[in-house]
């Protein structure tokens, strides 16, 4: 029997001279023969329902002679179900066409079935009403909507903050109590001036204030619109775009695919100019000539959304991106892009440059995103990245104990400290003119990750340190037993602010551990001496690692000192640990990252139920043929280690 029979009858109420080309009927869709059959000219008066602003309808009808003998209790659900599809492929079908369509409202059941005159064996189900639209501009009013939220004080905001801090700087709180405005003030605070300033202001002052106490904005001050000076980790970023830098010539860059259902794709620009009113680093413009500013007005950026997509689409889409070099002084620094598939599928791309965002901050952004997606609502954080840059500064400028301690202690730590690895490269370094990264990918399930998780805890050891010794072990093989030193990415938060760890930014520090096995250390024992390395790493991150790589390279300032990075997001050192994943219909299709003077690097992180483990690798260094082979021996090792219950013995390649 044909699948169409087993589903459901597809019947249309075409209504007079609104479809071009056809009387005004009930038709019956013949999807074999691809045609519409008129059944009847009976008229259903649409006005009496309150349904008139359309073109026609498409009923949805259950055959249940033919579906009940295979599906038995499960046919309604499952015609249901199919009905519900069918009208999601034809509603995107339909925006390319400026087609709009929804779900007539309910109590016309009874009418609607007399006048298709179904028989007992018929039952019908749901119907939808299609009309024309003009989809670009109902997009385009969507984003005025966003631009326009609030409008009225909106247009005045600047004028309604300095009228606050006015308020603030006399000593009077202004507050929204129950849709009234209240105030309190010191005696004779309340000038006469102020008084009739609040007067005239009240109709606008008031959502203005109740956008505040809900957390939506922010009291920006005027100074956060002046420029400020990059970060260390972002200057480094900026050199490295030049081409007198060994493995420069290029951005920092991340590039990803999501695939997930339609509907949540297509809420993505909706959720994300959310985000970017949300954070500031979002909005912020970085220049060549070292310095960063706040954009005063806040921008809607359009997702781009490609219709009818194909796999030539991806890799089109995929080809400019993935390593795209954005211009300084210019906005956004960023782009998303969807891509959909007729099988209700969609795929959003992203590019960001990595001089305003870290991939801690790049994995909370996500979150948020699509937490929004689901309606779940994240209160905009009290601080900014530049509010942060101030607070560190001042802190380490209160407390200069911690900057002498760290100092101190890597002035001891450089002098014995290994090179970076001595891997046998077959093109120097210096002679690769624009490096091109490549990923090595591999996946574990986050049951083995917890399991690692616990077993490390047992022995009061991180998870990190498990993979980062794998990691060294791989490269100590690779490199012909020789000593080394890797670069260890740190996330650097210091706990200035509750809302800390809410905000976005480029909070990037690198530090250095070393491996240097003496005769034949227990796995454990190896597991000890690293973990040690990270704690003091830690405990003396004041000192700023892109001063200790300067240090180690002052004789060769343009040689890349320690190209092979280890980074780590696992659970407990990310963005949030509860968080840290995709919706469970969503997965991560490809990424990948490259990193000016850097050759290699290790990356773990979480998306849906997995954990990726990769290696952004600059091919043109390596021999192909070696890359595959130790990063096969890394990954045999890691599924050695997972299964390994006794740490206690030599586990080696």
């Amino acid at each position: 029997m044909e699948r169409d029979n087993l589903t459901m009858l597809q019947k249309q109420k075409l209504i007079k001279d609104k479809v071009e080309g056809i009387t005004e009927g009930v038709y019956y869709l013949d999807s074999k023969e691809g045609e519409l059959q008129l059944l009847s000219q009976e008229i259903y008066d649409w006005q009496s329902s309150g349904e008139n602003n359309h073109a026609f309808a498409i009923h949805f009808v259950a055959d249940l002679k033919s579906v009940y003998p295979l599906l038995e209790k499960q046919s309604l659900p499952h015609c249901y179900t199919e009905s519900g599809l069918i009208y999601q492929l034809l509603r995107q079908a339909g925006l390319q066409i400026n087609m709009g369509s929804g779900a007539l409202i309910k109590g016309n059941e009874e009418s609607i079935s007399e006048m298709l005159q179904l028989s007992g064996q018929y039952y019908y189900l749901q119907s939808f009403i299609v009309g024309k639209i003009n989809y670009q501009k109902e997009q385009e009013e969507i984003r005025q909507a966003f631009i326009d939220e609030n409008a009225d004080w909106k247009k005045e905001e600047k004028a309604l903050r300095v009228l606050v801090k006015k308020c603030n700087r006399n000593s009077i709180t202004l507050s929204v109590v129950d849709g009234a405005l209240k105030f309190k003030a010191a005696k004779d605070a309340l000038t006469s001036e102020i008084k009739q300033e609040l007067k005239k202001n009240k109709t606008l002052l008031i959502p203005y204030l109740e956008a505040l106490q809900k957390g939506t904005i922010r009291l920006i001050t005027d100074s956060a619109y002046e420029p400020f000076e990059l970060t260390p980790i972002q200057w480094a970023y900026l050199v490295g775009r030049r081409n007198d830098f060994e493995l420069g010539n290029i951005p920092s860059h991340y590039y990803s695919e999501f695939e997930c259902n339609q509907d949540k794709a297509l809420k993505f620009e909706e959720a994300l100019n959310q985000v970017i009113k949300n954070h500031e680093a979002l909005r912020t413009v970085i220049y060549d000539n070292g310095t960063q500013q706040l954009l005063e007005e806040i921008p809607y950026f359009t997702v781009k959304q490609n219709f009818n997509a194909t796999q030539k689409t991806i890799q089109e889409i995929r080809s400019k991106w993935s390593f795209y070099e954005y211009e300084l002084g210019t906005w956004p620094m960023f782009h998303f892009e969807v891509s959909h598939f007729n099988d209700r599928k969609s795929v959003v791309h992203i590019s960001l440059d990595l001089m305003f965002i870290d991939a801690w901050s790049g994995d909370a952004m996500l979150n948020e995103i699509f937490n929004l997606i689901r309606g779940v609502k994240t209160p905009v954080p009290q601080l900014t990245f530049k509010d942060y840059i101030k607070k560190e500064k001042k802190w380490y400028s209160d407390n200069g104990y911690f900057l002498q301690k760290a100092e101190a202690h890597w002035q001891e730590r450089l002098k014995n400290l290994p090179k970076a690895p001595n891997l046998p490269y077959v093109k120097p370094l210096s002679q690769i003119e624009k490096p091109r990264f490549k990923r090595y990918k591999m996946e574990i399930p986050v049951e083995d990750i917890n399991l690692v998780t616990e077993r490390a805890k047992a022995n009061h050891l991180t998870a990190t340190a498990v993979f980062c010794i794998a990691f060294m072990k791989t490269l100590y093989k690779w490199s012909g037993d020789q000593d080394f030193t890797l670069n260890l990415t740190l996330f650097n938060r210091l706990p200035l602010h509750k809302d800390v760890m809410k905000i976005l930014g480029d909070f990037t520090n690198v530090g250095l551990v070393s491996y240097e096995p003496k005769g034949e250390p227990t796995f454990l024992k190896e597991l000890e001496i690293l973990q040690s390395q990270l704690w003091e790493v830690i405990e003396n991150r004041a000192k700023n690692g892109l001063e200790l790589l300067r240090e180690l390279g002052k004789e060769h300032p343009y040689k890349a000192i320690m190209p092979v990075i280890f980074t780590s997001l696992l659970s407990g050192e990310s963005a949030d640990p509860n968080e840290n994943s995709l919706p469970e219909d969503c997965k991560e299709l490809y990424a990948i990252t490259q990193t000016p003077q850097v050759v290699i690097d290790h990356q773990i992180y979480r998306r849906g139920g997995s954990y990726i483990v990769n290696w952004d690798v600059v091919e043109e260094a390596f021999d192909i043929a070696q890359i595959e082979y130790y990063f096969n021996k890394y990954k045999q090792l890691i599924h050695i280690i997972i299964k390994e219950d006794n740490w206690s013995q030599n586990i080696n390649l």
